[in-house]
C-alpha cells in the first residue's frame, strides 16, 4: 500500500501536480488558473510589485496574458541543457516530455536564452524589468510572462 502524506519523490508529487492542474482543473475549468493568476498578479502590481509569470504553455494561457497587456518573453535553452536539467531534478529523462502538446507551440515574441545559471537567468529578467520601468518613465511595476520556461 502506497504511503499517503508528504514525499521526498520530487518526480512524483510533479506528476500529480501536473495531472491535477491539467486533468482535474484545466480540463474542467479551461481559464481557471490563468483567472487566479491575472487576480493574483494584479493585486500585486497595484501594490508596486513587478509581476513575471513565470511559466506559460497553452496558447489560451498567451492570449490572456496578451490581453491582461503583458509583455512576452519565450525562454529558450537548448535541448541536451533541457535533458540535463530535467535528469538533474527528476533523476530520469523522458523523451515524451518534449513531445507534450504545451512544448510545440511556437510564440512569436523575444527570446532569452537559458543556457546559463539560475542566477543568470533571474538578472536577465531584472535588466528587462529595469529597462521597460526606465523606458516608460515609472516605477518598475512591469507585467512580463515567461513562455515555455525551461528552468
Amino acid at each position: 500500500m502506497a504511503e499517503i502524506g508528504p514525499t521526498k519523490n520530487k518526480s512524483l508529487l510533479r506528476y500529480a501536480y501536473q495531472q491535477l492542474g491539467t486533468e482535474a482543473v484545466r480540463k474542467h475549468y479551461p481559464d481557471a488558473w490563468v483567472k487566479f493568476a491575472i487576480r493574483r498578479a494584479e493585486t500585486l502590481n497595484k501594490q508596486g510589485f513587478p509581476v513575471v509569470i513565470s511559466d506559460v504553455r497553452f496558447p489560451d494561457e498567451y492570449i490572456a496574458f496578451i490581453g491582461a497587456k503583458y509583455t512576452p518573453f519565450e525562454i529558450f535553452a537548448p535541448v541536451k541543457t533541457r535533458i540535463k536539467r530535467m535528469e538533474k531534478r527528476d533523476g530520469h529523462f523522458d523523451i515524451k516530455s518534449l513531445e507534450h502538446s504545451s512544448e510545440k507551440f511556437s510564440f512569436h515574441c523575444s527570446i532569452i536564452n537559458n543556457s546559463g545559471t539560475v542566477e543568470e537567468l533571474k538578472e536577465n529578467i531584472r535588466k528587462i524589468l529595469h529597462n521597460k520601468a526606465k523606458k516608460h518613465q515609472k516605477k518598475e511595476t512591469s507585467k512580463l510572462i515567461i513562455l515555455k520556461s525551461t528552468l
